[in-house]
């Protein structure tokens, strides 16, 4: 980058804010991809306890019977509509549209606030809790380790709207 790039004064005056890195590979980019390998392998063991856990027990799996997935889809769709919303943005500010930029990642972040708060609706209606049995245990770390993560991305996005607003 230079000097120019990184000058407060660049920043107001409407010029595109600094983005990638004179390497092939940018060290943000083996960052990320460093997050996506260790996210991804957590998830995997998590999963992996789930279906051994499954595997082992006597009785029912799930103890409660067939779990309801309303509302588990529906945060899915905004799980996946934030991915839409987050290249959104970034589509707009390499055009160099900022305002929109902010107002699209605005959105993600209140999308990703939904999220949260039926996530703790789920968990509310459970008719179980982490210490009901090895089900119930699982269910709430898995979802909590997920909603952690969220919560985080909701933290980095909030920084990312205010620094290129």
């Amino acid at each position: 980058m230079t000097e120019k790039s990184l000058d407060r004064n660049s920043l107001v005056n409407d010029e595109p804010l600094p983005m990638g890195g004179t390497a092939e590979r940018p060290l943000g980019w083996w960052g990320v991809m460093g997050l996506v390998a260790t996210e991804g392998s957590l998830f995997a063991y998590l999963m992996f306890v789930y279906f051994y856990a499954a595997m082992n027990v006597e009785s029912a799996w799930p103890p409660t019977g067939p779990p309801d997935v309303k509302i588990a889809t529906v945060n899915t769709a905004i799980l996946l509509a934030t991915s839409g919303t987050t290249w959104l943005a970034e589509h707009c500010l390499e055009r160099n549209k900022r305002r929109l930029a902010v107002a699209v990642l605005a959105f993600t972040i209140a999308l990703g606030i939904v999220f949260v708060s039926l996530q703790m609706v789920e968990w509310h209606s459970k008719p179980f809790t982490p210490l009901s049995h090895t089900y119930g245990s699982i269910f709430f770390v898995i979802t909590g380790i997920h909603l952690a993560h969220v919560c985080v991305g909701l933290v980095m996005l909030a920084f990312l709207t205010l620094w290129i607003f």
